[in-house]
């Protein structure tokens, strides 16, 4: 599991989900997928792959593939969030088309105090690498403790500055945009 790789009889088969786990004991091996679990001790190996596709703890995955794949789950900033995803996806295909999607989505955020800082913390956090930040607002020390990105040396700056700056400190690719002034229907128009 440490390479992600599941072979039989030097033959890959796939990889396995950075989230799933084994359990062996004397008696019995437990796999573990993201929501279920399935004793593979007596199973033949066709069986075992069978179980392990349908429980999500196996992916299955070309030769030419496995350097993407980790680099997708091996020493990435976005590793876990890559697990969680994955953890909702049937093939290996679907999950990098989901990543497709995620990278190419542009997102708004129109305020950034205490719900649009970490949405949009929480959104670069899973992948989204492309926003529009909107806000023109000042932080004051009021803000300190729901705005977990801010620092009491913040206290008078542009909130979608500070939070552009904490963003860039913490994930890397980012491409954003900062508005500061306030959402009105006129700027909205245009």
């Amino acid at each position: 599991k440490e390479n992600f790789v599941f072979t039989v009889d030097s033959k890959l088969i796939g990889f396995i989900n950075p989230a799933a786990s084994f359990v062996c004991s004397k008696k019995s091996i437990f796999a573990h997928g993201p929501q279920e679990s399935k004793d593979i001790t007596s199973l033949s190996s066709a069986s075992v792959i069978k179980a392990l596709k349908r429980i999500k703890v196996l992916f299955p995955i070309k030769e030419h593939n496995m350097a993407e794949v980790e680099s997708f789950f091996k020493n990435n900033s976005l590793s876990r969030s890559y697990s969680y995803l994955l953890n909702n996806c049937t093939s290996y295909n679907q999950f990098k088309r989901l990543l497709a999607k995620i990278s190419h989505t542009k997102i708004l955020i129109l305020g950034c105090g205490g719900i649009g800082s970490n949405v949009s913390y929480l959104l670069a956090g899973l992948g989204f690498n492309t926003f529009v930040l909107v806000d023109g607002d000042k932080i004051e020390e009021s803000n300190l403790n729901r705005q977990a990105l801010c620092k009491i040396e913040d206290v008078g700056k542009f909130k979608v500055i500070v939070l552009k700056r904490e963003l860039f400190h913490r994930l890397k690719n980012l491409h954003i945009e900062i508005i500061s002034t306030f959402a009105t229907p006129i700027l909205l128009k245009k």
